[in-house]
């Protein structure tokens, strides 16, 4: 089901719900989630994806140490 949910609160990113995105972080690995973009907050970015042995499942991580880019 659609998440009404907040997506780049002040337009920096340009970014809207269900755009394809990585999400990858600034420190340790450079291994990037791909997803659909459902919440993009100042403290959080969640993407939907879908994995053929769980189903579809959103990844929540925290805004500081990730960069979050359109595909």
């Amino acid at each position: 089901p659609p998440c009404v949910c907040v997506v780049d609160p002040d337009g920096a990113l340009h970014l809207t719900a269900g755009e394809q995105v990585a999400v990858t972080p600034y420190d340790y690995g450079r291994d990037s989630v791909v997803g659909e973009l459902v919440t993009l907050s100042l403290q959080e970015v969640a993407v939907r994806r879908s994995e053929p042995r769980i189903g579809t499942v959103a990844v929540h991580f925290p805004r500081i140490g990730y960069r979050v880019t359109r595909i």
